[in-house]
């Protein structure tokens, strides 16, 4: 039998029933250094039939430049298990598959190759089939993003970062297509299968977004000073810390070594982290309006500060935190902005436009010189956050920017 992956024939051979597994990494880039930080593998029948499916996070070793693409960050994957835990259920799950099936495949393959490559082993032989092709195939006139293909097949997709998530709704899709895949005659026969530690995104809930405990513990470190401090200069790297909206370890010790500098104490810090978390939610109200997109932020950063209890009220000390001043800062897009000003989605013209406004120098290219890099929910943009990663330029989420330049978008 035959199926087609754009002008290419792939041929695949009954056995005894087909395995189809869908596959879906998260990576921290795509060179060679890169390594995966999430893995998910779901294995079905030719006749839809679920079989098994797995997902973990895995600890790659190294730094995540990109945590704000699918949301995995350092803390998260401490206690996660590495590659050489699960690469026997790796093997597994390629082994006993007819076809393999992945968006961007080719890179998924190349990703899994460097991890095959760093233990010495060599990646069971398989057949491929990417899912764009697919889907260009089956469903022709069916949007190309994959929460408006979920849905428009009426497939609900309630987290498009989870990999586990993202390869059962593709599945639930599929389903609707098993007439249109490939067939083969005899009875089917059971996959073996075999144990790897698991540690997922729920195992590390209370880590996802910040890594308050460790800030705790450091500014209780702190020594007693009788200074009244107006906490100015200790905002100013607030901002620059939380413009990704994650913590890490190392802005957490920034923090402590700031505090320590301004004579701040552990009760200092502590009415400084509720006064920047009060400030955040003032501007959000400004316009009357809380969107998806600062409740996402703010909740983000009151976490990593450990404010629990922040209630607006209309006696609220409004904070001169934004907008700032962007005239002549020098910036790069990375992705195409989410949100909707007056009711419509901002283009790249309209984000051209606004930057211009705000006196901003803009750059097609991600260099040294860069002020910040405004990093949106795209993971088309993965590579230029990943070269701002390493050449030290500082980023910022598409909420933060809108709230430096003084604009309210939902």
């Amino acid at each position: 039998m035959f199926f087609f992956r754009g002008a290419e024939e792939i041929r695949v051979e009954g056995r005894f029933g087909l395995n189809y597994t869908i596959l879906d990494l998260a990576t921290t880039g795509i060179g060679s250094d890169d390594r995966i930080v999430e893995l998910a593998l779901l294995q079905f029948r030719e006749d839809g039939r679920v079989t098994r499916s797995y997902e973990t996070l895995l600890n790659p070793g190294r730094d995540i430049p990109n945590s704000s693409f699918h949301g995995i960050n350092e803390a998260m994957v401490e206690e996660a298990p590495g590659f050489a835990e699960v690469v026997k259920l790796v093997q597994n799950y390629l082994a006993s598959s007819d076809l393999v099936l992945a968006f961007n495949i080719r890179l998924d393959l190349r990703m899994l190759g460097y991890h095959f490559q760093d233990l010495g082993l060599e990646m069971p032989s398989i057949q491929e089939l990417c899912l764009t092709n697919l889907f260009r195939q089956l469903a022709p006139k069916a949007p190309r993003r994959l929460k408006e293909l979920c849905e428009s097949h009426g497939v609900p997709l309630d987290d498009a970062n989870r990999s586990l998530t993202k390869i059962e709704a593709v599945h639930l899709v599929l389903l609707q297509y098993l007439s249109s895949m490939p067939a083969a005659n005899g009875s089917l026969a059971p996959v073996k299968d075999i144990e790897a530690p698991r540690f997922t995104r729920d195992d590390s809930k209370e880590r996802a977004r910040a890594v308050s405990p460790i800030l705790d513990r450091l500014t209780s470190r702190l020594p007693r000073h009788n200074v009244d401090s107006s906490f100015d200069r200790y905002f100013e790297l607030l901002d620059d810390v939380f413009a990704d909206s994650v913590l890490e370890h190392r802005e957490a010790v920034a923090l402590f070594l700031r505090a320590s500098e301004l004579g701040m104490d552990q009760e200092d810090t502590q009415r400084a982290h509720q006064a920047y978390v009060e400030g955040l939610l003032e501007v959000a109200y400004q316009d009357g309006f809380y969107t998806e997109m600062e409740a996402e932020h703010l909740e983000a950063v009151a976490a990593a500060l450990n404010v629990t209890d922040v209630v607006r009220s209309a006696d609220n000390k409004k904070l001169a935190l934004y907008p700032r001043d962007l005239k002549g800062k020098i910036t790069c897009f990375a992705g195409a902005p989410r949100g909707t000003l007056e009711g419509r989605n901002i283009g790249e013209a309209k984000l051209v436009e606004l930057a211009s406004e705000a006196g901003l120098r803009l750059s097609s290219t991600v260099t040294p010189k860069l002020d910040f890099l405004v990093v949106t929910e795209s993971k088309n943009a993965l590579e230029r956050v990943s070269l701002a990663k390493r050449m030290k330029v500082p980023l910022v989420t598409e909420q933060v920017f809108w709230n430096w330049l003084g604009i309210q978008v939902q």
